[in-house]
């Protein structure tokens, strides 16, 4: 059988077809964007391995070897700050809100019995040691003490008590400030190296500033065996001492502020002057008159 197509019939095919394939591409083509990237596929690495790799961490400070039980928490700013070792965070910012309503009516909670200073001067400073008794009045609030001191260095300290004592930190207005927690009596040894002022040479003089007591005393001991002191009236009574060509110098009633001067005496020669003499005499007798010779020596 044979089939035969006219020149009409070719034509409607061929057309069909073109029909058919722009079709196809429309239904391609129309989910596309002109000048947008495709919506399948792995978009294009934009970052730098900088950015996905993960920073290291970061190097904490290694704590003083006098302070081994230390360790380092971020603070709000990131900052790296210092507390002991297994407090934690929570703990932390409870310890801050406690610093910050630390107010003056913390003084009506402690009172200070005795302050007792005892040491030597033999130089551009003065070694003494200071025993403060203390009366923590609170017994479930840190309380804050300042014990001013701030023109000494702290070298070494030991404390007893019924509770938990130490260090707080140094402040120009207030020197050193505790802290206590547990009522009772407690008693700190404070190991302070005081400057001594030599500009008015000869004379020594010290400064520093007490904590408000009950009772004060100073007694220092001078490589001198004679001293004259100096202090403002009314401000302390003195008593000075002298044995073995050493010179022992006390202070009551201190205040809040010692303040005085001292300036050795050099030694006087207890010895009686004497004279020694010897005189010769020679006479002569002649006749009526005497004539007499002496040697002195």
């Amino acid at each position: 059988m044979i089939v035969r197509t006219s020149s009409h019939g070719t034509w409607l095919m061929f057309l069909c077809f073109l029909f058919g394939q722009l079709i196809g591409a429309r239904a391609q083509t129309s989910d596309v964007t002109p000048g947008s990237p495709p919506a399948t596929g792995t978009p294009p690495a934009t970052s730098t391995a900088a950015e996905t790799t993960p920073k290291p961490p970061e190097t904490l400070p290694t704590p003083p070897s006098n302070y081994p039980n230390i360790q380092y928490l971020k603070n709000q700013a990131g900052e790296l700050v210092p507390v002991l070792k297994g407090v934690e965070f929570e703990g932390y910012l409870k310890y801050l809100d406690a610093l910050r309503t630390a107010k003056s009516s913390d003084i009506e909670k402690w009172s200070i019995g005795r302050l007792a200073l005892e040491g030597t001067s033999g130089g551009d400073f003065a070694e003494l040691t200071a025993k403060i008794e203390i009366q923590i009045l609170e017994e479930s609030k840190t309380i804050f003490v300042p014990l001013r001191l701030g023109e000494a260095t702290l070298r070494d300290e030991e404390h007893t008590g019924p509770g938990t004592c130490g260090l707080w930190k140094s402040d120009p207005e207030q020197g050193q400030i505790w802290w206590f927690r547990g009522a009772g009596k407690y008693e700190l040894t404070l190991k302070l190296l005081v400057p001594v002022r030599t500009r008015e040479s000869p004379n020594r003089r010290i400064q520093l500033s007490l904590p408000v007591s009950t009772v004060s005393d100073l007694k220092l001991h001078v490589k001198a065996p004679r001293v004259r002191t100096l202090t403002e009236e009314g401000t302390a009574r003195l008593q000075v001492t002298s044995l073995d060509g050493e010179s022992t110098i006390e202070l009551f009633g201190l205040g809040t502020k010692l303040d005085f001067s001292w300036q050795p005496i050099a030694q006087q020669n207890n010895l009686n002057p004497t004279f020694h003499s010897r005189t010769a005499m020679n006479v002569l007798i002649d006749g009526q008159s005497v004539l007499l010779e002496a040697n002195q020596r």
